[in-house]
């Protein structure tokens, strides 16, 4: 990587306020470059990527389809952050659309969904299977009692 803009990525998150870490591979050349990639950060929404990336792989290996339908019910929603609260009654959306929610606004029902449809050791799995060693998806989001016990995800 450039050294020039390793160092403009070093200093603008030096700049930032909070702790940040940075990881960057070229999947072509292999060439690296982190700053504290080797740390454990709480996962938060950030945690919707890994999700995403192991449905499309799964869709891809022909283990799932995008056309399939999941209910979404009332006990399914989870407080705002995201379209699927908003509809009255059940709802059926195929997994495409919920990945689209997920990642496009951050949909918190579309992500606890896609959790429960698969399952959390099956992520868990294809976690270490695609490299991501420290990711951990440990409970749903919005689940207050599990964070109340400091079960919590992490990136």
């Amino acid at each position: 990587m450039n050294t020039a803009l390793n160092t403009l990525i070093t200093q603008t998150l030096e700049a930032q306020k909070g702790h940040t870490g940075f990881y960057f591979k070229d999947l072509i050349s292999g060439e690296e470059f982190g700053i504290r990639q080797e740390e454990e950060f709480l996962a938060a929404s950030v945690i919707k990527f890994p999700i995403f990336a192991c449905i499309a792989k799964w869709e891809a290996e022909g283990k799932v389809s995008w056309d399939e339908v999941i209910r979404v019910t009332e006990e399914d929603k989870v407080p705002i952050c995201g379209a699927l609260t908003l509809f009255s009654g059940t709802v059926d959306a195929d997994i495409r659309t919920l990945c689209k929610l997920m990642i496009s606004i951050s949909d918190n029902c579309a992500t606890n969904l896609l959790i429960n449809r698969f399952g959390i050791p099956a992520y868990m799995e294809e976690f270490q299977r695609i490299g991501l060693k420290k990711t951990a998806l440990n409970r749903l989001l919005f689940d207050a009692d599990a964070s109340s016990r400091g079960i919590e995800n992490y990136i």
